[in-house]
């Protein structure tokens, strides 16, 4: 069993593939959320304060967003992944780290074995 463990954890470390994937699905996920926030503030019928307030959040969500998805398909020593790195989400608690573990990877991890069984591979390999 620890030879096939130590064989899953090389395989899923010898390149930055499943961080590439975990940086799309973040940014898919936070340009979502921001373009939820800014669709919710134009169909509220709230104060100015209210709705200047999603808009920020939404528009924050969204360069967010844009920022992880696009450092998913650059190289890594360019100027956008360096910018990207000091963004990238920090699980603080155990209840973040659940969220992630159940909802983000895990599934990054199965689209990552899908993408190197079809052979392909990120930077590093």
């Amino acid at each position: 069993m620890a030879h096939i463990w130590k064989k899953f954890v090389d395989a899923m470390t010898e390149d930055d593939l499943l961080i590439r994937v975990l940086l799309a699905a973040f940014g898919a996920g936070a340009a979502t959320l921001g373009y939820l926030a800014g669709s919710e503030a134009v169909d509220a019928k709230e104060s100015w304060g209210w709705l200047l307030a999603l808009w920020l959040v939404g528009l924050l969500f969204l360069a967010w967003g844009v920022l992880l998805f696009g450092a998913a398909f650059t190289r890594p020593s360019s100027r956008w992944s360096k910018v990207a790195e000091r963004f990238y989400p920090n699980p603080s608690g155990l209840d973040e780290a659940a969220f992630l573990l159940v909802f983000l990877l895990i599934p990054a991890i199965l689209l990552t074995l899908i993408l190197k069984s079809c052979g392909l591979r990120g930077h590093g390999a």
